[in-house]
């Protein structure tokens, strides 16, 4: 019954996309293990999803994503497919270096 203004209408969705991506992320996070498939670190937030061998560049480029709230929307409208891993941010930045990642080097 309340009438509200334009501001506040806006407000209000901002916050509910940020819920439902909140929601998508961490879906998606747990639907691959809930834990870095490198180091074993299980606080979401640190935590990403990798795909694994590469090819995330041209996997966003294909599906037109342009930020991550695309890449969990397709997760889950793709039910979660093969070739995604959970890797924390550390871990997935680390195996782009040309050392390679501490947890995977003697």
């Amino acid at each position: 019954g309340k009438k509200s203004c334009r501001e506040c209408h806006l407000a209000r969705g901002r916050k509910y996309a940020k819920a439902r991506h909140a929601r998508r992320r961490a879906a998606a996070l747990l639907a691959y293990g809930g834990a870095c498939q490198c180091c074993g670190e299980t606080e979401l937030v640190f935590l990403a999803i990798d795909h694994i061998g590469g090819g995330g560049n041209q996997h966003r480029k294909e599906i037109g994503a342009s930020g991550s709230t695309t890449i969990y929307r397709w997760l889950e409208a793709n039910d979660y497919p093969e070739g995604f891993q959970v890797l924390c941010h550390n871990c997935n930045y680390a195996r782009s270096q040309p050392c390679g990642c501490p947890h995977q080097t003697p």
